[in-house]
């Protein structure tokens, strides 16, 4: 049971199975830090090092490494049972999709394209083939939920490295 998906959320490095979750801290460290867990260097591990794991969940996770984004100060993902999570600060799980899950279930057992999460802005976007669920927090916290439907184009893939993401396509609108 490999992981599937890194995120830095809160201080700690989240790594996600398919149907787990653990959080990874750096609880002492000469020269690391919890976000230094998933830079692109040569960091350095010394033995006064200490880290701490905690285990979120034993029944869900996530499927793949672009499933899981932070919106709206909280860790988002698309689990594994095709449903929409968050993880507040207090590693509380709650499901955001309940009012969609059927749609959601109905598109992904249409499409063998993978489900990829981003923020759109101040949306929280679900991409699965040609389909988007765009979700954004009403009144009182809850979850009001939108679909946006491409056609012809289907979308391959989301790049987050910045403020702006980048969705990959293919097809025509023509």
């Amino acid at each position: 049971n490999k992981i599937t998906a890194l995120v830095y959320y809160k201080n700690s490095v989240y790594a996600f199975k398919k149907s787990e979750i653990y959080s990874v801290r750096v609880k002492k460290g000469s020269i690391i830090s919890s976000a230094s867990l998933l830079a692109d260097n040569d960091a350095v591990f010394y033995n006064n090092d200490t880290f701490e794991i905690k285990k979120i969940s034993g029944n869900n996770g996530c499927s793949y490494e672009n499933s899981c984004t932070v919106y709206n100060e909280y860790l988002t993902w698309f689990g594994t049972d095709l449903m929409v999570y968050a993880l507040d600060s207090a590693s509380n799980i709650k499901e955001l999709s309940s009012d969609v899950n059927s749609l959601i279930y109905d598109v992904k057992k249409k499409s063998y394209y993978r489900g990829y999460s981003a923020v759109l802005g101040k949306y929280y976007a679900l991409i699965i083939g040609s389909k988007v669920f765009i979700m954004e927090y009403g009144k009182n916290k809850k979850t009001c939920w939108y679909l946006w439907d491409f056609g012809d184009i289907d979308i391959r893939g989301v790049l987050q490295n910045s403020d702006e993401p980048k969705i990959l396509c293919t097809g025509s609108d023509i």
